[in-house]
């Protein structure tokens, strides 16, 4: 299989979300973002975001910022309880205790 799409650098990246919707506050922050998490990671962090997912429109007022926010929130979650096996208030809380219990 052949692949025929060129490679866009950061400030194409930007250029083409800049052109969706999606506002930044910084684009050097926003490059280097693109640098160390890379453009097709990202996509499934904004999805929630677009407007219309056959055009790539994002919904007025989308920020690049809250695409962060969400990312550094569900990988948080996702890899915190494994990582750790138990909760991180554990030694405040007797082992035999129930998370739904008040303290």
């Amino acid at each position: 299989m052949r692949y025929d799409k060129p490679h866009a650098s950061f400030a194409q990246q930007i250029e083409l979300l800049q052109s969706r919707g999606m506002l930044m506050d910084d684009c050097s922050h926003v490059a280097h973002s693109l640098a160390h998490l890379n453009y097709y990671r990202l996509v499934a962090y904004w999805l929630p975001f677009e407007e219309d997912h056959a055009t790539h429109r994002f919904r007025p007022g989308t920020r690049f910022s809250a695409v962060l926010n969400l990312l550094k929130t569900i990988e948080q979650h996702a890899i915190e309880p494994s990582a750790m096996g138990f909760p991180a208030d554990y030694r405040q809380r007797p082992i035999w205790q129930p998370d739904w219990s008040p303290l």
